[in-house]
């Protein structure tokens, strides 16, 4: 990178201006401000400008040294980043890289920022090395601190409803429920005429890293149509937290989102550096752009499929898999089962099948306590074992795949029998007790969980959904003097192990699930080719958990389930409900197979359901369904979402609809759903001039789309659940 000379400095990425200066000394090169730059539009540059702080992008605290503003309930604004110097600073087209020092207590802070090509979004991660004589604590350190938002427009920063944080809550079958909350409502108001510590705060603890809210945030201001976005990238702790922050009485002051996976106050973690050692922080990928949600989710795409997205093993699109497991065969596999459901799968058109849980237990045995020997069963596939339905698989032209949870390990493992250095520990337990962990900072577990692909690889296996029922709650103690620490450290060895299995077998595919969508950050989508989006097995709720997981993973890696001709796992112990009269009543319209079928064509559809039962009708419905979807994959690698209609709650009845923008082919591909919301007609403002708008799956002739006005189409619908999939062509 090319050195600049000391002194203010503007930089621009995209539409993203940084304004770093002086604060006085002439040697800090700080940040000052950071906005969207307004196209044709005049703008005060430096309105409020002597208002705000200027400091690097980064917040660390050091044990024994202040913490901050009421240490405990505001890390935005600690001291050491206050008393550092500026060794270095290097920019160029492509990044910028700002080099601090601590004389006093012999740190170095190092920001590595990336300009992320054809994205409003900087990538960034810093690294801490002690250069001194004597060991020091990190408490805290943080992947960045995006300073500088400042409240523009004429209303005060806390006027009701000026600014809006957006954030998405996660939980198991209820995944991607995002809510906006006001900065009263969010914690954040103005109480005194000195420094605000209230804040707004997310966080998570342990390896389920998205089991209550993604690692993803939004804080639009409303007034001046411009929003800052933020995503940390890990499968460990991380934490966000929002504040307001102003020099001194009587002065409006900034905004600012703190990201980390570093903290003591929320992890417990820290580390303990020795002369020479240094830490990485997790990466952080943040920006701003003019608008709203939409544009936000916009740029994060285009920034995910760039720069998250590994690379495919396969060469245009994600093959279409079947799953037996969801509605279908619930983790119970054989012979006699199977061999119907593979005839089905590929009469519909899949080119994979995958079989789930239970391949590797003995028929009527819990078969959780022998997970990590991933041995075939040996009574469940007739005389050729699992082999032979591998074999079957194949036949028919289909590529193989197998469940497997490679980060779980049973009681009755001959792997448990290992000792502890195979496993995560805590207080000199295994975590997980009976359900041990392996630790992949351990080679010998990385050279046998190697041979377990090797040998189901040789099997004929191509693609494996790794699922992850467990956390390691706050991490693992064995090797470091804070569990959290050892929890980086593991997950940082889980994504090497990916890698490697990635690199030894290319053509495999590998999908990450964690009870659905649990695990569901952009740190295991940069190493998983696929990953799962949620467990949740009614179909009507689908949708609002595809609308907003979406907006935070690629479409074409998230998979979402389909499972035309559902058997309920409440009905799972009787499959003869298929063929009953009440059952088959239900399925004579084909409205809850489009239905299904509709919610996995918004993104990687994985097929499931007791398809091998479904009559004539349904059975074309879903042959039909898979077809159209393979003919339209091709542009979700190049879509962005948008929302016409906004977010629809999960248990709310009303319309939803999501939709996939392709400006290259300018198309557009909406799911509109609707589920017993009482009025027949819904209008979508889709906001470009449309040429073109036709129903392109439906169950029958019961929906109608004409468009109402330029950007607006109207969808008539005469049953009140009911779905059907537009395809729209705009100027």
């Amino acid at each position: 990178m090319e050195n600049k000379a000391l002194g203010s400095e503007k930089i621009f990425h995209g539409d993203i201006e940084m304004t770093f200066c002086h604060d006085g000394d002439g040697n800090k090169l700080n940040m000052l401000r950071m906005k969207p730059v307004l196209h044709g539009a005049g703008t005060d540059e430096d309105a409020g400008s002597d208002e705000l702080y200027s400091q690097p992008n980064f917040q660390m605290t050091v044990a024994g040294c202040n913490y901050g503003i009421q240490e405990g309930v505001n890390i935005g604004g600690s001291q050491v980043p206050h008393d550092v110097r500026l060794k270095d600073f290097r920019h160029d087209e492509s990044g910028a890289e700002f080099v601090y020092v601590h004389d006093i207590l012999g740190l170095e802070i190092t920001l590595h920022m990336t300009f992320i090509k054809g994205a409003n979004v900087i990538r960034q991660y810093n690294t801490v090395k002690n250069i001194g004589d004597s060991e020091k604590v990190i408490t805290h350190f943080s992947s960045a601190n995006i300073c500088g938002i400042e409240p523009l427009g004429k209303l005060p920063w806390d006027h009701p409803g000026k600014f809006m944080i957006h954030y998405c809550v996660n939980t198991w079958q209820g995944e991607g429920q995002w809510r906006s909350v006001s900065l009263e409502d969010a914690g954040i108001y103005s109480c005194s005429v000195h420094q605000n510590t209230n804040t707004f705060r997310l966080s998570s603890t342990g390896s389920w890293s998205t089991s209550r809210f993604m690692p993803f945030i939004l804080l639009e201001n409303t007034e001046t149509k411009q929003i800052w976005y933020a995503q940390i990238e890990t499968s460990s702790a991380w934490h966000f937290e929002v504040g307001h922050r102003k020099k001194g009485p009587g002065m409006r002051g900034e905004m600012y989102i703190t990201a980390d996976g570093a903290d003591e106050n929320t992890s417990g973690w820290h580390i303990r550096l020795h002369p020479g050692e240094s830490f990485d922080t997790v990466p952080c990928a943040f920006g701003c752009v003019n608008g709203g949600f939409e544009e936000a989710v916009c740029e994060m795409t285009k920034y995910r499929r760039s720069h998250i997205k590994p690379v495919p093993a396969w060469e245009n699109e994600a093959p279409l898999f079947f799953n037996d497991y969801m509605n279908c065969l619930w983790a119970d596999p054989s012979e006699d089962k199977l061999i119907p459901l593979i005839d089905a799968a590929c009469e519909a058109g899949a080119e994979g099948f995958c079989i789930d849980a239970g391949w590797f237990g003995i028929s009527g045995k819990p078969w959780g306590n022998v997970l990590g020997d991933w041995e075939p069963s040996p009574d469940r596939f007739g005389k050729g074992g699992l082999k032979c339905i591998i074999d079957y698989i194949t036949s028919k032209g289909m590529r193989a795949g197998l469940w497997i949870e490679f980060e779980s390990c049973g009681k009755d493992a001959a792997l448990y029998a290992k000792d502890d250095s195979y496993f995560l520990t805590r207080s000199g337990e295994r975590i997980g007790g009976e359900r041990a962990m392996p630790d992949f900072r351990n080679p010998h577990v990385r050279e046998y969980m190697h041979g377990v692909f090797d040998r189901l690889i040789d099997m004929g296996v191509t693609y494996f959904k790794n699922d992850y029922n467990q956390s390691a709650a706050l991490g693992d103690d064995k090797y470091t003097e804070s569990a959290a620490e050892g929890l980086i450290e593991h997950i940082r060895a889980v994504y090497s192990f990916i890698d490697e299995v990635r690199a030894k077998h290319p053509g495999v595919i590998i999908e990450a699930c964690a009870g659905g969508g649990l695990r569901g950050d952009n740190g295991m989508a940069s190493h998983c080719h696929l990953l799962n989006t949620s467990d949740q097995e009614i179909y009507t709720r689908y949708p609002s958990v595809i609308q907003g997981s979406l907006a935070c993973i690629l479409p074409e890696q998230a998979t979402i389930w389909s499972y035309p001709w559902p058997l309920l796992i409440l009905k799972a112990s009787d499959p003869s409900l298929l063929s009953s009269h009440e059952y088959m009543s239900e399925m004579t319209d084909g409205e809850q197979t489009v239905f299904n079928m509709i919610n996995g064509m918004c993104g990687n559809m994985l097929l499931s359901g007791r398809i091998d039962r479904a009559d004539g009708f349904n059975r074309e419905l879903i042959k039909k369904g898979c077809a159209y979807y393979k003919s339209i994959r091709k542009y979700t690698h190049s879509s962005v979402p948008f929302y016409p209609i906004g977010l629809t709650r999960i248990n709310k009845e009303a319309y939803a609809a999501f939709g996939l923008r392709n400006d290259d082919a300018r198309k557009m591909f909406i799911a509109v759903w609707r589920i017993n919301a009482p009025y027949d007609s819904i209008t979508l403002d889709l906001k470009k001039c449309i040429t073109g708008a036709k129903v392109a799956y439906q169950a029958g002739t019961g929906v109608a789309v004409h468009i109402s006005e330029g950007s607006r189409i109207t969808v008539d619908f005469t049953k009140k659940l009911q779905a059907a999939f537009i395809e729209a062509d705009y100027k």
